[in-house]
Parts: C-alpha cells; structure tokens; sequence
C-alpha cells in the first residue's frame, strides 16, 4: 500500500481551510482506495492560540465582542476540533524543530489546498514548504500564495527558490499564484481546482443536515469586518424580506444591525447554512466558491481587490455575482437569471484534469 502524507492548513478554524482539507482527503480516497493517506498534523502553538476562543492577541473591541458572545464561540471552537479529529485522517502532531522525513514513511508528499504558501499570512511556518522532505518525491496540488502580489526579500527570495525547485511538480490554484512563482524557478507550472471543487454536489450534501433555521434568510459570510458588505446584506434583507445571519461577531452591528446571530457554527453547520440559503452574501474566496457548488444564488463586492475571487468568477462563467456599486434592485434581478450550467460543466472537467494529475504522481511514488 502506497502512503501519500499532505500538508495544508487543516486546524485553521475557518471554514474553508477545514473544508478544502477534508475535500483532499476524501477525493484521493475515493478514487485511490489502496493509498493510505494520512495529513500531517502540524499545529502550531501560534496557531492554537490565534483561533482560540480568546486570543491574547485581540483588540479591546475584539475581545469585547468575544466576552458578550462567550458561550456560543466556545462552542464554535469545539465544533471546529470535533470536525478535524473526527473527520480528518491526521498523523501525530508534531513540531517545526522536530519533524523528520522517516518520522512519516510517506512514498509521495502533497503541500496543498488553501494558503500554506502565502508568506504573509500570520500562521505561516516554512514547514508548509516540506523542506525536511529530500528523499521521497513531493507534488503541489492547488497551493496558493494568497490574494494580493507579494514583495520578497532577498533572503525570502533565496529560500523560496531553494524549497520551490525541490518539487517534482508544482500545480497553483490561481494564475495570480503563478505568475508569482515564475520570477523563481524554472518548473513547469499548471492551475487546478481548489480542492473543495473536486467533490460535487451530491457528494458534500452527505455531510448538509435539515434545515434548521425558519423562514427565508440571507447568509452573510466575511473573514473580516466589511462595513459595505454589512450594509449591503442589510439592504438586501430589508429588499427581499429576507432574515440575515451572521456567523462571525462584529460588535456593534450584533446588536444594533438586526442581524441574526449564528456564532456556534462550525464546519458542517456552515454549509448547512449555505445550501439552505436563499441568498449568500460573501467576501470571502471560499463562501463564495460553496454557493456555486450549491447552486446558491450569491453576491460578492471587490473581486478586484482579490486575484482568487476574480479569476474564479471569471473561470466558471459567474461575473454576474460581482456586484460592486449596484443597487439593490439590480443585484435582485442579476440573481434571478443566475445559471450555474457553464459552472458545473467547467467544474467537472476540472476534476478531470486534478484526477489525471494526481493519479500519475501516485501511480509514480515509491518507484
């Protein structure tokens, strides 16, 4: 039996990363059922602390908005731990100082999914690089370098160019990311889907519950405060007569916004949320990318702003959801002649394309 490990930003309780991890994991199995797949379960102690309930790094505003919704977040954080030890196929956690190549006996190692190559992001480690891994071959499979173009030092340059060329083969998810990656190495380079697109609809709803909330609601789904997203799914509520909710505190607006507050939801109440939405509201990469997969009318703002939204709206046919400057009326009207045909059959071919990719590398590891 062939061992393929993959290192990612599994424990990250955000949505998405927990989600694209999963996502992995699940397609490599079902589709290579003799390959023991195992995620490497680095959890910094940065990490730990940065998503727990009460970060020591928090704003006095932040830490405010955590202390009046105490109960719900602590059981947002269980959430999140019970889905990644329950759902995830993780080795022991292990450290940055003490990790070792033989330590894991993996025949193939896949740095992948999400952002772990976005130097700028706060739980960066070069860990996510693999630079401990020199005998056995190691792939890329979707990696990000993040939203924006990023400006190397000298030093980070070097090693980025050092760990980069060690690879067999690097697959980005966004063009953003390669053209990144170009200035730095001479591989050859391809785009694949992110990994939450490789399992479809069908498959994601085995994990959707029954509707819980009653009545029509409006999904609003942000990492960050937004302020014109905030008003723009509040306008959108009043227009459509739809409930918002909320799944992040935002202090003020909790209390004065009219907003329904749903703080205690972790990975699988998210995309329940999601598929029983009558329309999602998001800025972010990935609420957006799980309302397509659920065939979710949604409205995203400053696309631009992000090179992962834009060329995902642009790639399966969606522009119609960025909405910048539209009034409401409009944005009613855009989503009532939404089709998500030319979505679905660009995401199969995709799949197509990251099954031929990673079947020749796995098929490969270990000769």
């Amino acid at each position: 039996m062939k061992r393929v490990g993959c290192i990612t930003f599994h424990a990250s309780h955000n949505y998405g990363s927990c989600l694209q991890a999963y996502a992995l994991q699940e397609f490599i199995k079902e589709h290579f059922p003799s390959v023991d797949y195992k995620i490497l379960n680095f959890r910094s102690d940065f990490q730990k602390e940065y998503y727990g309930v009460f970060p020591h790094t928090s704003s006095f505003k932040h830490k405010l908005a955590i202390l009046l919704n105490y109960f719900p977040l602590k059981k947002k954080f269980w959430l999140f731990e019970d889905f990644i030890s329950n759902h995830l196929n993780l080795t022991k956690e292990f450290s940055e100082e003490h990790c070792r190549e033989e330590d894991f006996c993996c025949d193939l190692y896949i740095a992948g999914g999400d952002q772990p190559w976005n130097i700028r992001c706060k739980d960066f480690f070069w860990i996510y690089y693999l630079p401990f891994v020199r005998k056995a071959k190691k792939i890329s499979y979707a990696v990000s370098l993040g939203p924006k173009q990023l400006t190397f030092t000298e030093s980070e340059k070097s090693r980025l160019q050092d760990y980069v060329n060690q690879y067999a083969a690097l697959s980005l998810r966004e063009p953003g990311s390669v053209e990144q990656l170009q200035a730095l190495t001479t591989l050859p380079m391809v785009v694949h889907a992110d990994p939450v697109l490789l399992l479809d609809k069908e498959r994601w709803m085995r994990l959707v519950g029954k509707k819980t909330e009653k009545g029509k609601y409006l999904l609003l789904y942000i990492l960050d405060y937004d302020t014109e997203a905030y008003q723009l799914a509040g306008k959108l509520g009043a227009y459509l007569n739809l409930k918002v909710i909320i799944t992040k505190p935002a202090l003020k607006q909790d209390f004065f916004g009219h907003y329904t507050n749903r703080f205690a939801t972790g990975p699988l109440e998210f995309l329940g949320y999601v598929y029983h939405a009558d329309l999602v509201v998001s800025t972010s990469f990935h609420g957006c990318v799980f309302a397509a997969i659920f065939e979710r009318p949604f409205v995203t703002i400053n696309a631009s702003r992000d090179n992962r939204k834009s060329q995902f709206l642009q790639h399966y046919g969606l522009e119609k959801a960025e909405c910048t400057g539209c009034s409401v009326q409009e944005i009613a009207g855009r989503m009532a002649g939404i089709d998500f045909t030319r979505f679905k059959e660009q995401a199969a071919k995709d799949r197509a394309e990251s099954f031929a990719y990673l079947s020749a590398w796995i098929q490969e590891a270990g000769t």
